[in-house]
């Protein structure tokens, strides 16, 4: 249990280094080198979260769905040296204007643990520059819809699809700035996770599963004590009319134990 601990504890540093790198160089000030708008994790070759680190709230589940779609899309197509990329709010994501870019590390020909990084996009086309439209009625006013690309295909650059990507943003340079800025980070990633792969071997991957398997024990301890009671909350606001309504809600929370909060 100890060395799963220390092994998996250096997994996180590779995935919180993504990040801290990200930040650094990144030519984007009000939303990655500030606001930290992006998020980094590692995968197994199985799609399960790893490790997340979460700098924004809105990728907490985007994160793992987008890369879902992204291997179901290009299912049997997938090579050493690929870089997928997607931003499409009806297939795992949450809008337009943030980009997901995975790059899967075959080691031996085998799929193993791989990084991917989430990052908020200054612009990227709809109506109004920086995506954000207050009378948008469809997601089309917001942004466009990148479904799965592929920016790197066995390592050689995809200059169509990048000039495609450019196209359609009103910051070309600054937008390039970040694709080049997230693929660097992934690379590095790349490297860091084939270091720790040669130095463990399999111990690296089940550093992964002791360390889930026992963080779920433990969630699950925590919850089963919970005392077995029902608590409402109210809400009071104001309708158009003028008029104000309640709104009581029932948590419930591990109902296969009957517990409730």
């Amino acid at each position: 249990m100890i060395e799963a601990q220390i092994v998996y504890s250096k997994l996180q540093a590779v995935c919180r280094q993504m990040g801290e790198a990200l930040q650094r160089i990144s030519r984007s000030p009000p939303l990655v080198s500030q606001d930290r708008a992006f998020a980094t994790a590692i995968f197994t070759n199985e799609l399960k979260l790893a490790i997340q680190h979460q700098y924004e709230p809105e990728h907490l589940y985007a994160m793992k769905d987008s890369v879902d779609h992204l291997f179901d899309y290009f299912s049997f197509d997938i090579s050493d040296g690929d870089i997928l990329l997607v931003a499409d709010p009806y297939n795992g994501g949450t809008k337009g204007q943030t980009l997901t870019m995975v790059a899967p590390l075959f080691y031996h020909g085998e799929l193993v643990l791989f990084p991917a990084v989430r990052v908020q996009i200054a612009d990227l086309a709809g109506e109004f520059p920086g995506g954000f439209n207050p009378d948008a009625f469809e997601i089309w006013q917001e942004s466009m819809r990148i479904t799965p690309v592929k920016l790197y295909k066995q390592g050689l650059l995809q200059q169509d699809v990048l000039r495609f990507l450019l196209a359609n943003s009103r910051v070309k340079s600054l937008y390039q700035s970040e694709l080049d800025a997230m693929y660097a980070c992934l690379r590095y990633a790349q490297k860091e996770l084939q270091r720790l792969i040669k130095q463990y071997g399999q111990r690296l991957i089940e550093s992964v599963y002791t360390m889930t398997n026992y963080s779920n024990r433990r969630i699950v301890e925590h919850i089963s004590q919970y005392p077995k009671k029902t608590m409402d909350s109210k809400i009071t606001f104001a309708s158009n009319g003028g008029e104000y309504n309640n709104l009581c809600l029932d948590k419930y929370i591990n109902k296969s134990s009957s517990n409730r909060f």
